[in-house]
């Protein structure tokens, strides 16, 4: 317990990525399907864990945990892409996790030996970013529509930032009229930041931060161009 002037001696929070992923946070990244959200959030990935900038963003370097519940097939045409298009030497320190993460478990079936396994996991990775891709391939048997479900979801996601200090990155799915993300309204509201990526033409997406918790918006605009299966962006920050 801490008292008032305690309090103000805190810290305030820094970011994983300048504005848009804060340390320790919870930052869910939601778009239509096909529109490039897996690819920026392994751009994301990538480029804190080499601790480079995105776009004249400053980023904190840390080890990223990467999980991929669905696309594994594509996953290193991406990853490649990605080494070639930013001029790397060498494949940056993130971990991939090729199978999904039990998020939510049936009632007085918590904690799975599943979940067991993966706190086992993340606490010998010691990752300062966990990507979730997709939260809904990693609450399979919730119902995403359901308070009740999705609160218990925000619970496991809040245990792995508390117990080992790191930030989570969701990647989730729009409702069918792109309007908003999916299911209950609780993972909108227990989120740090919401970022919403939206199609603009055959091959270029439109970030809009909507929700932060500073009094500053940011627009990214991505133009994708692909390859095969995999995807090179060139990125253009605007600051309004």
């Amino acid at each position: 317990v801490l008292k008032g002037e305690d309090v103000t001696k805190l810290k305030p929070p820094e970011w994983l990525i300048e504005d848009f992923i804060m340390e320790e946070g919870f930052t869910v990244l939601h778009s239509d399907a096909g529109v490039g959200k897996t690819f920026l959030a392994l751009d994301w990935a990538n480029t804190i864990a080499n601790g480079w900038t995105w776009f004249g963003k400053k980023t904190q370097k840390t080890t990223v945990l990467y999980v991929l519940a669905e696309g594994v097939g594509y996953l290193g045409a991406r990853v490649t892409a990605w080494k070639n298009r930013r001029n790397a030497s060498i494949f940056p320190p993130v971990f991939y996790y090729t199978s999904a993460v039990p998020l939510f478990a049936p009632p007085g079936k918590l904690p799975t030996t599943e979940q067991l396994d993966f706190l086992d996991l993340v606490e010998s990775v010691d990752p300062g970013l966990i990507v979730i891709d997709t939260l809904q391939r990693c609450t399979v048997g919730a119902n995403e529509n359901l308070q009740q479900d999705m609160g218990q979801v925000v619970a496991m996601i809040d245990t792995l930032r508390q117990n080992f200090n790191a930030a989570i990155l969701a990647v989730h799915h729009d409702t069918k009229s792109g309007e908003s993300m999916r299911g209950s309204s609780v993972i909108r509201a227990s989120a740090d930041t919401t970022i919403h990526l939206t199609a603009r033409g055959q091959d270029s997406g439109f970030i809009e931060n909507i929700k932060k918790e500073i009094n500053k918006e940011n627009q990214v605009l991505v133009m994708c161009a692909a390859g095969g299966r995999s995807i090179i962006a060139a990125t253009l920050l605007q600051n309004e």
